[in-house]
Parts: structure tokens; C-alpha cells; sequence
């Protein structure tokens, strides 16, 4: 079972002004790996596979005269199986090196909470700033299979408790949730 911060960037389809900056979070959700097992094929090859779910947030961030603030939503929980192939570079060391591939198969299902989204206070948007309609939010649910590419490493306590990091990249093609602005 594993717990951990999840960083998700985002990609805008137009670029908005700089005094309202468009990006994530910067790892404000967290996810749950609830099932991860490892089967050693040889002393170098292992498999894994493992069950995560997380919440996507979508946000805008605003800043006025070195004050900021955000607004978003939680629109869609993801679940995602992952299976994959992983090496072991120091076999018979206490050091853990594993870098690893496979793919997930991923499950995006919307959260059914709406978006309150055109309540933005005004200590944190910039004086200029004016909604020319209002804002929409949308969440997508959808079934994909995403690749995943790793590296864990870390130490090996007694050769029984292991204190280590797991980064993974995912590379997903499907749009999971969107929040759309128009304004001057």
C-alpha cells in the first residue's frame, strides 16, 4: 500500500495572459496505490503490478501586487491497473536501482460534483479583470491504455524493510477534464 503526492501539469490550448497564469496545482493531489505485488522471474528481471486511484483538480491561479490565489475543481477520479516489466541493476547490493516499463490500463470517471467556478473573489483577481461569459467545466469519463515508464531506487534495510522513492511517468492521449474561461 502506498501514499504519495501526484504532480499532474497541464496542457493549454491557448495560452492565457501573463497576469492570469493557467497551470496546475503544482501537486496538490494525492494518490492511493492500494495493491502493488513483485515477482521475481530471475535475480535481475521482476514483474509488478499494481492498482493506483487519484483525483484530477483542474485550477486557475491568480496573482494581484504579490498576493495570489486559486479556483478549480475535483471533477474526475482516475483508476488505474499498471502492469510491467522491471530490472534490477545491483542484484546483490542494499542499494535499490529499478528501472521499469509496462502500461496501464485507465479508467477516468466524473466525481459528479459541479464546478462553482465564476465566484472568484476579488483579493485575488487582477483589477482588469472581467469574465466575458461564464465558466464551464467538463469531465470525461474514459477507458485507455497509457505507458508508463519508471525508476525506483532507494536502500535496502537488512535486506527486509526498504525505505525508497517510485517515480513514474505516464503518458496519456485522452482528455480527462477541461475548464474553459473567456475573458478580458
Amino acid at each position: 500500500m502506498g501514499y504519495g503526492p501526484t504532480y499532474i501539469t497541464d496542457k493549454e490550448k491557448v495560452k492565457l495572459h501573463p497576469d492570469v497564469l493557467g497551470k496546475d496545482d503544482s501537486g496538490n493531489d494525492w494518490y492511493f496505490t492500494f495493491i502493488k505485488y513483485e515477482h521475481k522471474i530471475n535475480k535481475n528481471l521482476l514483474i509488478s503490478c499494481s492498482y493506483s486511484k487519484y483525483l484530477i483538480s483542474t485550477y486557475f491561479h491568480f496573482y494581484k501586487k504579490n498576493e495570489g490565489g486559486s479556483f478549480g475543481w475535483a471533477g474526475t477520479n482516475v483508476k488505474r491497473f499498471d502492469m510491467g516489466m522491471t530490472y534490477n541493476i545491483f542484484p546483490k547490493s542494499k542499494f535499490i536501482l529499478h528501472p521499469n516499463v509496462g502500461f496501464g490500463l485507465q479508467k477516468s470517471i466524473p466525481t459528479g460534483h459541479g464546478c462553482i467556478c465564476n465566484d472568484i473573489s476579488n483579493g485575488i483577481k487582477p483589477d482588469d479583470f472581467e469574465l466575458l461569459k461564464e465558466i464551464d467545466a467538463y469531465a470525461y469519463s474514459n477507458t485507455q491504455i497509457v505507458p508508463v515508464v519508471g525508476l525506483k531506487f532507494g536502500y535496502a534495510f537488512w535486506n527486509r524493510l526498504e525505505l525508497f522513492m517510485d517515480i513514474q511517468q505516464v503518458f496519456g492521449f485522452k482528455t480527462i477534464q477541461e475548464l474553459r474561461m473567456s475573458y478580458t
